[in-house]
């Protein structure tokens, strides 16, 4: 079973009221997603990392914290859910799939990674669905510019350092894709890895 086919992800496929199964999308894609294999040390998926990201990592690696499961449900929809919609200025998502997601790192299926400015406030954060020794960046957010970057390393080292095998950073360019799109896949190569056809389910984690 991929996770896209547990009943964790078609619940949370449900309150979002998303009409195409993610494996029905998967099965007919056309494009590309970068995935980092974690099975080298660390010091090699570092050297992989694109060079101008490395000093915006140093500079604020210090600063990302890991969110305790134990608050990942209030964290989840009071302050990642808060600042999300903040930043699109619109309710992004129902309130139910960041319960949901919630949730999910209470369970250990999925972690937060945040940053706070210096009087605390939240400044940044990612999460990262973990299953079968795989890892999907899910969602993310940031207010201020250049901290994404170590709070991504940050979570690809954590998984690394846990045994995972596979880090899936995210879908690459598709036809149609605005100049904001083509952007962020470029920042999703800059971490390593390689593109592969989306529609690899990673059924079975790569020894």
């Amino acid at each position: 079973m991929t996770w896209w086919e547990t009943p964790e992800w078609r619940a949370y496929e449900q309150v979002c009221e998303i009409k195409v199964p993610r494996t029905a999308e998967l099965a007919t894609a056309t494009w590309l997603t970068q995935v980092i294999n974690l099975a080298p040390p660390e010091t090699y998926l570092w050297q992989s990392v694109r060079h101008s990201y490395k000093t915006l990592i140093r500079r604020h690696e210090l600063s990302v914290q890991h969110v305790d499961p134990v608050q990942a449900g209030s964290f989840s929809v009071n302050i990642a859910r808060r600042m999300h919609n903040t930043r699109a200025r619109r309710e992004t998502r129902p309130k139910a799939s960041w319960e949901i997601m919630g949730v999910w790192a209470i369970e250990g299926k999925a972690d937060y990674w945040v940053i706070h400015d210096s009087i605390e406030n939240p400044i940044g954060y990612i999460f990262v669905v973990s299953y079968e020794g795989w890892n999907y960046y899910h969602s993310g957010v940031s207010t201020e510019r250049n901290i994404t970057h170590a709070l991504l390393w940050t979570a690809i080292a954590a998984c690394k350092r846990n045994g995972d095998q596979e880090f899936e950073v995210g879908w690459l360019g598709r036809p149609g894709d605005s100049a904001k799109d083509k952007s962020i896949s470029f920042f999703k190569t800059g971490f390593g890895g390689s593109p592969r056809p989306a529609n690899y389910l990673k059924e079975t984690p790569r020894a």
